[in-house]
């Protein structure tokens, strides 16, 4: 068979030599072998074939498997070597976001994310601009007292801490810590096989998301192409699985991107009524449609509010801002 691709896995032993695992990938007649050699004891009685078959698709998936299987177990691969993955301010903030994902203060940890949303929504942004989670976890598991020891973490720059870190140190300074800075002793806590399984597991829900977002970017066009025109705000949901809010900033970007799918809720416009509508687009007109709170708070009385759920009045806003953005464009 031929030899299409191969590489080692090392991971240090107690005994000062490196445990050794050799990967090769081979293919004849179109049908695909993929096999291991070597290991340390703890491998002993586990099969070396990785994969037997014609599917490249199944191959790969395979492959990823057994990839992480091997992280797990602290092996890492040559070329990761060569190329520094060990080294370096990603491999750092990789450890301590690592440590940080199973070591954080829960009660720490709760009143730093009802303070990014009370932050976010005074702010109109979405929460993760003002801190990602793992800003967040990190924060809750080294718990800063300082604004330099909080400029130590991951995610918090310079301007984060200036915009932030004083009400992030009120919270953290509430709870006594068990650790101290710097933070050099966490790379002697945390082996390589769990920061690559951190690192897979985020590479892995950054798959996910991704393949949701062509998922739903297809069926967008698939209903645009064959003339769909929702009637309902709820047929979002049932039509897409997704929220009336994440099918117009779908749509948005690929209206911008130069896909026609303006068409498919034009109808949901049209059930606003004729009033409603134009308050909604005139005070658009006069006070720009960016930030929707102060539209909302404009158009509609405290009594009006109360009627139905605020996201609800939120979705329709964002529906009338796309077909006006789309319109002024065109």
């Amino acid at each position: 068979m031929e030899l299409l691709f191969c590489t080692t896995y090392r991971k240090p032993e107690e005994t000062g030599t490196d445990a050794t695992v050799r990967l090769e990938v081979r293919k004849k007649d179109g049908r695909w072998e993929a096999r291991w050699s070597g290991g340390s004891p703890e491998m002993d009685g586990l099969s070396p074939d990785i994969y037997k078959g014609d599917s490249s698709e199944e191959l790969a998936e395979s492959l990823r498997g057994w990839m992480r299987a091997m992280r797990s177990r602290g092996f890492v691969s040559a070329t990761e070597e060569w190329f520094g993955r060990r080294s370096g301010p990603n491999r750092r903030e990789a450890v301590l976001l690592s440590y940080a994902a199973r070591h954080s203060n829960e009660s720490c940890l709760r009143l730093l994310k009802a303070w990014r949303r009370g932050r976010a929504a005074q702010e109109r942004k979405p929460a993760f601009m003002v801190a990602t989670n793992g800003m967040l976890e990190a924060a809750a598991a080294f718990l800063p007292q300082t604004e330099d020891e909080l400029g130590q973490l991951p995610g918090f720059s310079a301007r984060k801490v200036r915009e932030y870190g004083k009400e992030v140190l009120e919270i953290t300074s509430q709870f006594r810590r068990q650790t101290d800075f710097p933070l050099d002793w966490v790379e002697r806590l945390v082996d390589e096989g769990e920061v690559q399984a951190f690192l897979d597991e985020r590479r892995r829900k950054a798959e996910e998301a991704r393949s949701r977002r062509e998922a739903l970017r297809e069926s967008i066009l698939e209903a645009a192409e064959a003339g769909l025109r929702l009637e309902k705000e709820e047929e979002a949901f049932e039509r897409f699985g997704v929220p009336l809010r994440r099918l117009l900033e779908a749509m948005e970007a690929m209206e911008r991107e130069g896909f026609r799918v303006y068409p498919l809720v034009e109808r949901l416009a049209e059930a606003v009524p004729e009033p409603e509508r134009r308050r909604i687009l005139e005070t658009m007109e006069a006070c720009g449609d960016r930030y929707l709170k102060p539209i909302l708070e404009s158009v509609y009385s405290a009594a009006e509010l109360k009627g139905r759920p605020l996201g609800e009045w939120y979705d329709r806003l964002r529906l009338l801002r796309f077909i006006r953005r789309y319109k002024k464009d065109t």
